[in-house]
């Protein structure tokens, strides 16, 4: 399975897909505390085409999907315990 993560803009809800990831092994994974929890970086700098204010409601969506066609996801999970949007360095 891999998981395809897009961001949601406001009340007009246009989806902008930002990154994909794959968790391998494939097999059930429970982080027990935040040393074992896995992080993903994604840039939406693409996906915001215009500026955000803090009037802006932006939503992340993450959905499951089959690596390959045909291939049929049974009983498949995804938890995700925290999503942010946080500023980067601008180049000097």
């Amino acid at each position: 399975m891999e998981a395809v993560v897009s961001l949601v803009r406001g009340a007009s809800k246009s989806e902008v897909e930002i990154g994909r990831f794959v968790i391998y092994p494939s097999e059930p994974f429970l982080a027990k505390d935040a040393a074992e929890q896995r992080g993903y970086s994604f840039d939406v700098a693409q996906a915001l085409t215009s500026p955000v204010s803090s009037s802006d409601e932006l939503a992340v969506h993450v959905r499951l999907v089959p690596l390959s066609e045909g291939m049929i996801p049974e009983g498949g999970q995804l938890t995700v315990a925290k999503a942010e949007l946080r500023p980067r360095p601008k180049p000097e």
